[in-house]
């Protein structure tokens, strides 16, 4: 047998599955979890906010004008608690999604729209006034750092969706948990063509 046909072909292969697998799932970090078109919340219209199953507001851009009356439908469609909380201040730069224990201080320093929790399957409607300056206003899940992914922007007049800000973890366990399959498969067959070998 030769290096070809033993030692040398899969684990090459493994090595450039491993590389797509990073190319083809790395883009889902970017895209799939981008900040949706904003949703126009028309005086008096009913607007659904779903909590999904993938840890993401649906929609996660509202479009409204200012002191503008909203009805919110909050869904929550997942096995697990989640929050809809609206902070008060506009365009703020300072909230630290990207860490997975700072939003609790941000949390109890800013005042707050909307602060609502539902339990899993719960829905939930309210309806409140939307604030007078125009800007756009943080949303988040604060249970357990699910606002990682779990963000979104009220955005009050005519202000701009802003790049979105989630972190990618879905995705990363997904190519993860691929790597080391192909790796652990090189590694089996490795054992076997030594094993082959040795016993010739």
């Amino acid at each position: 047998m030769s290096s070809r046909d033993g030692g040398g072909v899969l684990p090459r292969t493994v090595l450039v599955l491993v590389a797509l697998a990073a190319v083809g799932l790395g883009p889902a970090t970017s895209s799939a979890l981008a900040a949706d078109p904003a949703v126009r919340a028309d005086a008096g219209a009913n607007i659904t906010v779903t909590m999904t199953r993938q840890f993401t507001f649906t929609p996660s851009a509202i479009q409204v004008d200012p002191n503008q009356t909203v009805n919110l439908t909050l869904v929550n469609a997942h096995s697990s608690i989640h929050s809809f909380t609206l902070f008060a201040q506009a365009n703020v730069t300072d909230a630290p999604l990207d860490s997975p224990t700072g939003m609790y201080a941000y949390n109890d320093t800013h005042a707050k729209i909307i602060d609502v929790w539902l339990g899993p399957g719960q829905t939930v409607n309210v309806s409140f006034t939307t604030p007078a300056a125009v800007g756009r206003y943080l949303f988040v899940c604060m249970y357990s750092s699910h606002w990682l992914t779990m963000n979104g922007y009220l955005l009050v007049g005519a202000e701009p969706v802003p790049a979105p800000q989630n972190v990618p973890l879905i995705p990363a366990i997904m190519i993860g948990t691929v790597a080391f399959a192909l790796v652990f498969a090189a590694g089996y067959h490795l054992r076997a063509v030594r094993a082959a070998r040795r016993g010739r």
